[in-house]
Order: C-alpha cells, then sequence, then structure tokens
C-alpha cells in the first residue's frame, strides 16, 4: 500500500531542498550513527533515508548495497507521516506491506522500525530506521536507543559542516549535476568531483596562505584480489575500504575515487606532521578490520604517498598531484603496504 503524501509535503520538501543533501557523498558522522543502530539493536540492516519526491535516498546504509529505493515502495515513506516510532514486528502479516516487493522479494524485509527525523515544525524529511529479515519485537529500552539515535541525527543535519569548497559546490549544483560528481560504487566523489573540489581547496589555500596535503591512495595486489575472486569481490574491498578510510578523517577532508582502485585524499590546514599521524591511522584501520566480501572477510593493505606545501609556494597545483603520485610510486617500488611524504 503506497503511503498518503503529508499535508505539509510542499514545505517539507523546500526544506529538503534546502539541506542539500541529496546525493552527496558519504560521511562517517551518519556512518557511524548507522553501525551504532546495527550493533545495539542487534539488526543486519539500518539506514538513515531521506523521502524526496519520487525516492527515497539513503545517506548512510549498512547492510545493503542499495542507494535508493521508489518512494511509492518505502517503508520510510510511511513513517515520515508520523510523529512517533513506526514499528513493523511482521511485514507479512501488515496488510501495508505484505505484498511490498521489498518483502516479496530481497532484501525480504520481515521487520522494520524507524523514527522520523524532525527538522522542526513537523517537517519529516526522512528516518533512522532499523530492519531485520526475521519477526522480532523492540523492547522499551531497544525504542529509546533508536530514538535517541534519531535525534543524533537530526542534530547533525541541522548543522552539516564540510569543508568550505565542498559546502559551496553541493550549494551551487543542483542534484542531477551533484550525481555526475559521485562515484556509484563508492559513494565517494569521482574523478570529476575530487578534480573540482581540489582546485577548490586550492584556491582557499592560497587566499588564507594555508597549508593543504594532497594524498594519493592505491590497493595493493588489488589485480589479484579480481583475478582471483572476480570483479564483484573487488567492487566489496573498495567500498568496505571507502567506509574505513573515511571513519578516521576530519568532516572537512574530503576523500574520492580519482580511478579504478586509487583515490585521492585532500586534507585542508594540514601540516606534514597532521598528516603522518593521519596516514598511520589509515593504515591502522585497515590492518585491523579485514573487508568484509561475499566470499568472507578479506584482509587488504594500501601504500600511500603525499605532500603537504603551502599553495602559494610557486610551483602550480599540478606539480604537487604529480609529487603526491611520486611518493606513492616509490612506496609501491620499496615493498607496499607503507606511507611516503615528500620532504
Amino acid at each position: 500500500m503506497e503511503a498518503k503524501l503529508p499535508q505539509n509535503e510542499e514545505q517539507r520538501l523546500a526544506v529538503l531542498r534546502q539541506l542539500n543533501i541529496l546525493d552527496t557523498p558519504i560521511e562517517e558522522r551518519f556512518e557511524r550513527i548507522t553501525r551504532m543502530v546495527c550493533r545495539s539493536l542487534k539488526v543486519p540492516i539500518a539506514a538513515i533515508s531521506i523521502v524526496d519526491e519520487s525516492r527515497q535516498w539513503f545517506k548512510s546504509i549498512q547492510g545493503l548495497n542499495a542507494s535508493e529505493t521508489p518512494r511509492e515502495i518505502a517503508f520510510c515513506a510511511h513513517a515520515i507521516l508520523r510523529d512517533e516510532l513506526l514499528l513493523v514486528e511482521d511485514a507479512t502479516q501488515d496488510e501495508r506491506f505484505a505484498d511490498n516487493p521489498l518483502v516479496t522479494d530481497e532484501p525480504f524485509i520481515r521487520f522494520y522500525a524507524g523514527y522520523p527525523l524532525n527538522l522542526g515544525q513537523d517537517l519529516h524529511v526522512g528516518t533512522l530506521c532499523a530492519i531485520d529479515r526475521v519477526p522480532r519485537e523492540l523492547s522499551t529500552e531497544e525504542q529509546e536507543i533508536l530514538y535517541d539515535l534519531s535525534k543524533m541525527v537530526e542534530s547533525e543535519l541541522a548543522a552539516i559542516a564540510l569543508s568550505e569548497a565542498q559546502m559551496h559546490l553541493i550549494q551551487e549544483l543542483d542534484e542531477l549535476e551533484r550525481v555526475a560528481m559521485v562515484d556509484s560504487l563508492t559513494r565517494l566523489w569521482n574523478r570529476l568531483g575530487i578534480e573540482t573540489l581540489l582546485k577548490r581547496e586550492w584556491e582557499y589555500a592560497t587566499r588564507k596562505d594555508s597549508p593543504i596535503s594532497i594524498v594519493m591512495i592505491d590497493f595493493d595486489n588489488f589485480k589479484q584480489i579480481n583475478d582471483q575472486h572476480g570483479h564483484l569481490v573487488g567492487d566489496d574491498v573498495l567500498k568496505g575500504s571507502a567506509r574505513l578510510i573515511i571513519s578516521v578523517l576530519r568532516s572537512y577532508d574530503i576523500l574520492g575515487r580519482w580511478g579504478g582502485d586509487e583515490f585521492m585524499l585532500i586534507l585542508p590546514g594540514s601540516s606534514r606532521e597532521q598528516i603522518a599521524m593521519l596516514l598511520e591511522r589509515i593504515q591502522a584501520v585497515i590492518a585491523q578490520n579485514p573487508v568484509p566480501t561475499s566470499v568472507g572477510p578479506m584482509a587488504i593493505s594500501l601504500s600511500m604517498g603525499g605532500v603537504s606545501v603551502f599553495a602559494n609556494q610557486g610551483e602550480a597545483l599540478q606539480y604537487w598531484v604529480e609529487q603526491a603520485d611520486n611518493q606513492l610510486m616509490k612506496v609501491k617500488r620499496l615493498g607496499k603496504g607503507n606511507f611516503q611524504l615528500a620532504e
């Protein structure tokens, strides 16, 4: 059964547009919350769902590869009609959802619990939801946990703090233009997006006389992973690794897919010492967390090369990108699984 439209739909959509959040890259502050939902409620799937005119789009989702679904089949389209929790203990026994393709087919939803995300005046832009493939109940304590986490999402939505360059770019682009700058696999900025942001960050750093760091990241033995396990497993490695990397970044750092199995990391205002500490944290989180894939958890390693410079030092931006890439090549030649920064 398709959900009715909220009575304040026009106003709700206007507020949603002002957020400039649709079709933006994944961010750790939202990923952290959906991971907490999965761990705290012991569910395989959790999502921050944003509902626009025709779809629900996931700012963060754990346990599924989908980035969006049509609004007419979205459980969350029903949840935004309420001020309180929407709890469905067994979707096959609920006339609203029993014939829903998300119930009768993959991912075979049975249990759903979702709190509307309220940005004031009953303007529900989406939900924080927990999903399971088996019927279950939700205790009072678990409901309180989900409620508290939904309030954390609301706070993040009310105080989005990307880098100045990212924020200005997102505000300037319409949704279709943003889609063209986001990598559909990893949901990071793609080559066009990361190059555009690099130029803007370089201009900001030049005007402010502040340092900027550029890091090239390459997966070790990635071709071997594809050859042995297939490209779908390789895709799992790229997606899982992207989430691990952003888990240690600041909200205004920028990670993008440069191409293939190579990422670029832009660190505004970062000194050489700060970048070294951050790359050590990236190496640690990668070493300590095998990436989930369809053939089981897979240990990976990364090689990284970078530079930290003041943008007004005289050399052109492209020169420093090449220097970062040269440092990456040095690491590759010296045995991989490490990082090196230009002097």
